[in-house]
């Protein structure tokens, strides 16, 4: 039997659910739950990806082989206090180590891998999207008798790997419907966030349960883009890892900030747009008819404090935020006029084009009435041509231009 000699060293790192979002209109749906009666806020603590990172040069190919089983979630469903039955993903990697027997060494060396693996890449399921849908992990080393040493990373997600598949058509089908293609980058930013702020509810059952009982009920696809996609229903974290997803998807740079608002633990977005980056909440402008956090420089967007990672020179030089806010109109698409497909406000060639769209099945829209301008209960290449015609004053359907019922 080969001698091998297992270290001591067994890192527990825990990273702080921001249990405390704060909804300026809060409405609850059944999802589904992990109960634990003695869990609250404080058991656990933050992930700080700042300073993490040291002079440690890690194995390049480690890296990867650690970031696209994160990305796979690679789970199993096992029994954890505080967590009744989570999805963990357990990964192992081989290398070479330096200082083996340096216990300070070994353990920045598995710090400094797994943040080099979760780091922003641009990805839309890569980066924030992992980091920032897990609520903790655990890494252990052992070295072997080929020299070499046994890295194993342990980590808890807020879904699993048939929670993710099911996002991914779930996230094709969005995509789609919001007709992006050819769209400005404003454009794009502005469907991923009116889709959001129109289609994701805040969730705060945790919340109501807590303050009725002695127990708490933590829901935690609540703190994932499946919550705000797939359920329609998450907490400020579920919305801006959403956000994250689509933006990036859209071929548009964001990242996902926590830190604190109003007082209470949150998590909002930066996006970048004609090359200087902006804030935005969804979370608070969800549901609002006019928005007052979208694409806002620091100075008009108050009660955001973001946490010290986000505050280094480093990160303000690869995120500038711009020194004013975005100009363009930031109301919110209202859905009462028939012909108006968008909720614009105009009725234009642009929605004549998202009828045809919908007429051949390649976007969907849940404002039918919109679309059924002659009122005969389907979507056709009549109702664009009558759209089309309406927005260059030609003779079209008298029903375009009311308002619905």
């Amino acid at each position: 039997m080969k001698n091998k000699k297992l270290l001591s060293l067994v890192l527990s790192i825990v990273m702080l659910i921001p249990t405390l979002c704060l909804p300026l209109n809060a409405s609850a749906a059944e999802i589904d739950y992990v109960y634990s009666e003695s869990y609250n806020s404080e058991d656990i603590k933050l992930i700080e990806p700042s300073g993490a990172v040291s002079n440690v040069s890690v194995d390049s190919n480690a890296v990867t082989t650690l970031r696209n089983a994160l990305r796979s979630h690679e789970t199993q469903s096992v029994v954890k206090i505080p967590f009744p039955s989570v999805p963990v993903t357990t990964v192992s990697v081989n290398v070479k180590l330096d200082k083996p027997s340096d216990s300070e060494y070994c353990r920045e060396y598995m710090r400094t891998l797994f943040y080099k693996a979760v780091e922003h890449t641009g990805n839309p399921i890569e980066g924030d999207y992992i980091l920032r849908q897990m609520s903790e992990y655990e890494c252990s080393v052992e070295s072997q008798a080929n020299g070499k040493s046994k890295l194993t990373y342990k980590v808890t997600f807020f879904t699993n790997k048939e929670k993710e598949d099911e996002l991914n058509k779930t996230v094709d089908t969005i995509l789609k419907s919001l007709n992006l293609n050819g769209k400005s980058d404003y454009q794009k930013i502005k469907a991923i966030y009116d889709y959001l702020c129109t289609n994701v509810t805040y969730h705060n059952l945790d919340f109501l349960v807590a303050m009725s009982t002695n127990a708490y009920i933590y829901f935690p696809t609540a703190h994932s883009a499946y919550g705000a996609l797939q359920n329609n229903s998450a907490v400020c974290q579920g919305y801006a890892v959403a956000f994250y997803r689509l933006a990036l998807s859209a071929g548009i740079d964001s990242r996902v900030i926590f830190g604190t608002a109003s007082g209470g633990g949150h998590a909002w977005n930066i996006v970048k747009l004609d090359g200087k980056y902006y804030l935005l909440d969804s979370t608070w402008d969800a549901g609002q008819s006019e928005y007052k956090y979208f694409l806002k420089s620091e100075k008009d967007f108050p009660d955001h404090i973001p946490d010290d990672e986000h505050k280094t020179a480093s990160w303000k030089s690869s995120y500038p935020i711009s020194a004013t806010s975005y100009t363009a109109s930031a109301k919110a698409p209202v859905y009462d006029t028939i012909g108006d497909v968008d909720g614009d406000g105009s009725i234009t060639a642009a929605d004549s084009l998202s009828v045809l769209r919908i007429s051949v099945k390649l976007e969907t829209t849940s404002h039918t009435k919109l679309a059924d301008v002659d009122g005969n209960g389907s979507i056709d290449s009549a109702d664009a041509l009558d759209i089309l015609r309406y927005s260059v004053h030609l003779s079209a359907n008298s029903n375009i231009g009311k308002k619905i019922k």
